[in-house]
């Protein structure tokens, strides 16, 4: 089955290209850490806060869930199921981080423009 998953980025893209990254959580699923990947998120926010900045594109991506280069990342999947578990959070609310190995062509950009991504 196809659906959407979600990436946000300083930049507009016609294509997302697997990157090299530093470690972006503790728990980084080890199948990622220092391995091109795209990071994405399976639940549309309402920003993306970084540190000091909203990134200003949500880039929309359609992806096959049996593709063999899209991968959950199960240790931030295994604290968030707690999390979930422990607020009954329903499961159509969960949230959770894939990584990609592959370039994927972008559906559709949303821009931040203020309030929100339109």
């Amino acid at each position: 089955m196809r659906r959407n998953f979600y990436h946000y980025s300083d930049q507009e893209n016609s294509v997302l290209v697997p990157k090299i990254g530093g470690a972006r959580h503790v728990n980084e699923d080890r199948r990622a850490v220092n391995q091109p990947v795209v990071w994405l998120h399976n639940r549309k926010l309402i920003n993306s806060y970084h540190h000091d900045r909203i990134d200003k594109f949500l880039n929309i991506v359609e992806i096959d869930e049996s593709d063999p280069n899209l991968y959950l990342d199960h240790p931030f999947d295994e604290l968030m199921q707690q999390v979930d578990d422990y607020l009954q959070t329903p499961v159509t609310e969960q949230w959770r981080w894939y990584f990609y190995t592959g370039s994927l062509p972008v559906m559709e950009t949303r821009r931040w423009n203020g309030e929100c991504y339109a």
